[in-house]
């Protein structure tokens, strides 16, 4: 035994109340059956240097701490004389801090994933997760804070998680956001008025395969015709000169699935 151990008592066993990427919260109980007031040598070792604190409580934040980085702590009761107990001792992983401002832009049938790089930390990697109906259908590992995700089943919902991996391999929790994959609306909307008819022409979006048109025919504010389109192409006559009209067109899909509709504006000369 320590000369300089003597027949000091120890306090009670670690807690950790708080573990942080950059910070730990740890506790400990008074020795038993020694009353009054006493001083406690903290030392932890970890990251890039070893410290120690003498405290008079029974806690202590330390600060300034390396993400990622296993610590060990012994807390050890200091006597009057200068003689200390037996320590006591824990290790603790810190934290490792998530990406941030993580967002989804979609433009179906991709989406474009962009995160930033969470504080504290240098050489980083990042892994995502792809999750479409509760299954994991991509995983990739990335060194930038960029993915763009390509041949999304439209009208479908998905999760995209992303964890920040250190150089040691320990990870974050994952950063999640939900998105859907919407249906994509019909392209190239044209109207070519020839008074009193107009013919409305689009193209078929990219990502979709089966699909129907519904065209909605507004004067005004009045519809005056609704009409489902299997080709891409449609003729309006009857059109009352003088007067705006509006064309919106919806992509269908077989499961009943509609876009938001490609809408144009146009006038029916006098």
């Amino acid at each position: 035994m320590d000369s300089m151990e003597g027949n000091v008592p120890p306090p009670g066993s670690i807690q950790f109340v708080s573990v942080q990427p950059d910070s730990v919260s740890l506790r400990w109980s008074p020795p038993e059956g020694a009353p009054g007031h006493h001083t406690f040598k903290v030392t932890w070792t970890g990251g890039q240097k070893d410290s120690y604190f003498p405290v008079t409580s029974t806690n202590l934040e330390v600060t300034e701490l390396t993400p990622g980085e296993k610590y060990h702590f012994t807390v050890a009761t200091l006597s009057q004389d200068g003689r200390h107990s037996t320590p006591v001792e824990g290790a603790v992983y810190t934290e490792v801090p998530p990406p941030q401002n993580l967002q989804v832009e979609v433009t179906s049938p991709t989406a474009t994933v962009t995160w930033t790089k969470p504080a504290g930390v240098d050489q980083v990697t990042y892994l995502l997760q792809i999750i479409r109906d509760q299954e994991v259908i991509r995983t990739i590992q990335r060194n930038s804070c960029q993915y763009t995700i390509t041949g999304l089943q439209v009208d479908a919902n998905y999760n995209v998680n992303v964890t920040t991996v250190l150089s040691n391999g320990r990870q974050s929790q994952p950063a999640v956001q939900t998105f859907r994959a919407e249906v994509p609306p019909p392209q190239n909307l044209q109207v070519e008025v020839t008074s009193p008819t107009a013919s409305v022409t689009w193209t078929k979006p990219d990502g979709v395969d089966q699909v129907t048109y519904l065209l909605d025919i507004v004067k005004g504010q009045e519809e005056i015709r609704t009409v489902q389109r299997n080709s891409c192409q449609y003729t309006i006559t009857g059109l009352q000169a003088g007067a705006e009209h509006t064309v919106n067109v919806a992509t269908i899909l077989s499961n009943g699935g509609q876009s938001k509709p490609a809408s144009k504006t146009f006038n029916i000369g006098t």
